[in-house]
Order: structure tokens, then sequence, then C-alpha cells
């Protein structure tokens, strides 16, 4: 498990990394830090659950990996 929270870690800054080294300054990104995190944010978080609404209908025994997933992006910004 602390393997996967380091690829959760950074896996996505790499991405993002890529990302807006490829596409900086296009009228399509969010200029504030804030609304381009929310931006991908949200993009995880739909890509996370078609990842669950795929394995619950195809392969319902891996379905704990991207609950897994919610679960860590949803408590990772609660305050401890």
């Amino acid at each position: 498990e602390p393997w996967a929270r380091l690829w959760l870690t950074w896996a996505p800054a790499a991405f993002v990394a890529g990302y807006l080294g490829a596409s900086g300054g296009s009228p399509f990104l969010p200029r504030d830090r804030v609304e381009l995190e929310v931006q991908f944010e949200t993009l995880l978080l739909e890509k996370t659950l078609e990842e669950l609404l795929y394995d619950l209908s195809v392969r319902p025994e891996l379905s704990f990996i991207p609950l897994r997933s919610l679960n860590y992006m949803l408590t990772a910004h609660d305050p401890p």
C-alpha cells in the first residue's frame, strides 16, 4: 500500500506536468491554480467512477481497487 500511495501521488503529478508543458497557455486551461486543481481532480474522479462501473460489471472481484482510490481521494483533503 505505501507504494500504491506513492504511485497515486507521483503519476498524476508527472502527467499534469507533461500536460501543462504541452498545452501551456492554451485558452481552455484555467488561469487560476485552484480552478486548475478542481478541473484535474474532477477528471480524476470521473475516470475512477468509470473504472468502478466497469469493474462492477465485468470483474467485480477487482472493484476494490477503484473503491480504494475513491476512498483515498475523498479523504485525502480532510483535516486530521
